[in-house]
């Protein structure tokens, strides 16, 4: 039997904060997060960027609140989740469709600014994991957060 998987790893600075919702049974985070790259033109040395943002929802009740505590506008993160499409009819009766990625791991790496309300659980240099699973600071906080630890959340759409 083949397995299927769909997993996003994002590592890159959140482009506002949090915005907190109240969805049917709890609250919701949705922020987005920017990616950026750099090449340069061989034949003409000419050096070219790109920005890319990704919007993250997050319904796990612990990541809501460490998200509405701790992250801030140009913060440095790590995010591992899934994709996930997300479809509505807007204004004008038209169906929209989007693809966001849902949060399942975190890992702050501090802020541009380095903020002293950033969350600093005082273990590691790098920053603070958490998962979906638990909202403590994971042990082993100089790894990505690769475990395979998600929940089973009801979404609230």
């Amino acid at each position: 039997m083949v397995k299927s998987v769909n997993m996003v790893m994002i590592i890159g600075n959140l482009g506002n904060d949090p915005e907190i919702k109240e969805g049917k049974s709890s609250k919701i985070a949705k922020f987005s997060v920017a990616t950026s790259e750099e090449w340069m033109n061989k034949e003409s040395g000419k050096k070219f960027s790109r920005t890319d943002w990704h919007r993250i929802a997050v319904f796990n009740p612990q990541l809501v609140d460490i998200a509405s505590k701790y992250l801030k506008k140009g913060s440095l993160v790590y995010i591992r989740g899934r994709l996930r499409p997300t479809s509505w009819v807007d204004d004008m009766g038209q169906k929209r469709t989007t693809v966001e990625v849902e949060m399942v791991d975190l890992k702050m790496f501090g802020s541009r600014n380095d903020s002293s309300e950033q969350y600093d659980d005082g273990n590691s240099e790098y920053g603070s994991s958490f998962n979906a699973q638990s909202s403590e600071p994971s042990e082993s906080n100089n790894n990505m957060p690769f475990d395979k630890q998600e929940s089973d959340i009801d979404i609230p759409f």
